[in-house]
């Protein structure tokens, strides 16, 4: 069986940890992966992983090419789907409706028999009449010309293709499932991990992600800010990288907590610090389920996370939202309760709501294969 993968360009966002920690947990014999990025690499963090799975990568570069991205893009599928396939199935990785729509329309055109499309996002950016009338007709257009439309959550299905989308046969929760055993806390490790970044009995308040906009970095520092004059002898972790990172670290300095914030980059190991931290800090904007918030449930430290998160998550009962219209000095009385509280066990929890990665894996392979997942 011939499987093509497509996403605009390898990263290292919660959408592209989706498609390899899946593709690594699958049962892979008898098929082969090709993956098609249209564009280009924004971060090699998976490289090494797809390649020693023995995925094909396509890296087209098309947003190096002067002329209709689009067009090109429409142009280029279909010669890369000619001369490399036959395809028995294709799965096309988040993006928006207008990349969706032209991606499933080129499948269609070849006869792929298992056409996937896959959202992550929770975020609508339709506002005006006729941008709500382009959006109706191009999910209209992606549902029928696919035969599977799946979503990381329900909220994340209905934002991008409609409340009427819960009851089609199309309609598949793809969870986002994660190696369990991988996030249960760690005594040892906590204990490393503080000593490396000279930490001892301190509450240690831990943000994990991207530094983009949607995560809402410049508020989270004014959270650790407001907890900062309460508890000087805090400490907060910042985990992760992104297009926001340096107005994020300018935000902290202003705030006087530079001296109290210890920055981490990028890391393949967030577990780690999952296990160091005391509590962990979302005020995401949107989102279309929230990995991180999972693996933290796993590592049994309390969250605090935005009510833009899907409730889907809180598999645990142990995560508490909180309204962005709230000021950061009410999150941080929150986060402070919060981290008094402990840590509990909610891996046998998430288990059984499906989220272990070896079954989200052979899902993603029925469904591949055609099968009623």
């Amino acid at each position: 069986m011939k499987v093509l993968l497509i996403t605009s360009s390898l990263d290292a966002g919660g959408a592209e940890k989706w498609v390899r920690d899946t593709v690594l947990a699958m049962n892979r014999e008898g098929i082969e992966f090709d993956y098609y990025f249209y564009e280009d690499i924004q971060n090699d963090s998976f490289l090494n992983d797809y390649k020693d799975a023995g995925v094909n990568l396509f890296f087209r570069e098309l947003n190096k090419k002067t002329g209709d991205s689009k067009l090109n893009l429409k142009h280029d599928l279909t010669q890369f789907i000619q001369e490399h396939g036959p395809y028995n199935a294709a799965h096309i990785n988040g993006l928006n409706l207008v990349y969706q729509f032209i991606l499933v329309n080129v499948l269609h055109k070849a006869q792929i028999p298992v056409r996937i499309v896959h959202s992550h996002n929770s975020l609508s950016t339709y506002k005006t009449l006729p941008a709500k009338l382009g959006k109706w007709y191009l999910r209209d257009q992606i549902i029928h010309k696919s035969t599977v439309v799946g979503a990381c959550s329900t909220q994340a299905g209905v934002t991008r293709y409609g409340n009427k989308i819960i009851n089609n046969p199309k309609f598949q929760i793809i969870k986002n499932g994660i190696d369990l055993q991988k996030y249960v806390f760690n005594i040892e490790t906590r204990n490393r991990i503080r000593t490396e970044l000279g930490i001892g009995e301190q509450k240690v308040y831990l943000f994990i992600g991207r530094m983009a906009y949607p995560k809402n970095t410049l508020f989270l520092s004014e959270i650790y800010a407001a907890v900062y004059k309460r508890d000087p002898e805090s400490i907060f972790i910042l985990v992760g990288s992104g297009q926001d990172e340096e107005v994020t670290h300018q935000k902290i300095n202003e705030l006087g907590i530079g001296n109290s914030t210890i920055y981490v980059p990028w890391t393949s190991s967030p577990a780690d610090y999952l296990c160091a931290g005391d509590v962990m800090l979302l005020p995401s904007l949107y989102e279309g389920f929230s990995f991180v918030t999972l693996e933290a449930q796993c590592a049994g430290i309390p969250c605090l996370v935005s009510d833009r998160i899907p409730r889907e998550v809180n598999i645990s009962g142990n995560v508490s939202y909180k309204s962005l219209n709230h000021s950061s000095d009410r999150w941080a009385e929150t986060a402070m309760q919060l981290a008094k509280t402990g840590r509990y066990d909610s891996i046998k929890k998430i288990k059984d709501a499906g989220y272990d990665i070896r079954d989200t894996a052979a899902l993603f392979r029925r469904m591949l294969e055609g099968k009623q997942a």
